[in-house]
């Protein structure tokens, strides 16, 4: 009975999360792209803090029709855990795998736009969020899905920061996930220059342990 009542309640919650939401499309950056690999690091014309400001979303115009949910209310820990619940609530008893397949592509979608999906959100929350999704069976099956534009705006906003805030967990999801979701390699891979270029030189993960090490050495393998 009590499992009946909470899935009753992810339900209800459920359907609001992915109603559309009262708020206007996040604006699109206006200034000339700059490209590594076909991955947007910054504007052409704008200063350094602009290009680390969340105001500068990140987001290329032909992503800007993204759909906008209540998920795009939520600041980015709170996205991030939302995508981490998914895996919990796929189980017969919760929503059920088809209502979570629906429930990460929202969520996928509102990480495009989201203005809280910034520079500010971090390695920490891109690559947990993208773990989540991950895990809960989520995949590119297009290179035009919501999670495979999500995942080319996670490495746009990772590539801006470089390693700063990037801790061994961080990596380690952020490449087991591209391996699990089949994202493409190519949009991955000037992150994996930029951190392995930072360790070439001298650049520490201190909470890195051997597991930390074997699952950033899967990540890249598949």
């Amino acid at each position: 009975e009590v499992r009946e009542e909470a899935a009753r309640a992810l339900q209800a919650l459920h359907r609001v999360l992915t109603a559309p939401a009262e708020e206007e499309p996040a604006a699109v950056v206006d200034n000339a792209p700059v490209s590594v690999a076909g991955i947007t690091v910054a504007g052409s014309n704008s200063s350094t803090s602009a290009v680390r400001s969340d105001s500068e979303l990140f987001i290329d115009p032909d992503l800007a029709g993204a759909p906008i949910t209540a998920l795009h209310l939520l600041n980015s820990k709170q996205l991030c855990q939302t995508a981490r619940s998914l895996t919990t609530l796929a189980k017969p008893w919760c929503l059920g795998a088809e209502a979570v397949s629906e429930l990460g592509t929202a969520v996928a979608a509102a990480a495009v736009t989201s203005s809280s999906m910034g520079p500010a959100s971090g390695w920490r929350h891109w690559s947990t969020l993208l773990y989540g999704l991950a895990t809960a069976g989520m995949r590119c099956d297009s290179p035009r899905s919501h999670l495979s534009h999500a995942f080319s705006r996670g490495c746009r906003v990772l590539l801006s920061l470089g390693m700063e805030g990037a801790q061994g967990i961080d990596v380690a999801n952020m490449v087991y996930a591209a391996g699990q979701i089949k994202a493409d390699p190519t949009v991955l891979r000037p992150v994996v220059l930029v951190v392995a270029e930072a360790l070439v030189q001298g650049a520490e993960l201190p909470d890195a342990k051997d597991q930390t090490w074997s699952n950033i050495l899967l990540g890249l393998a598949k």
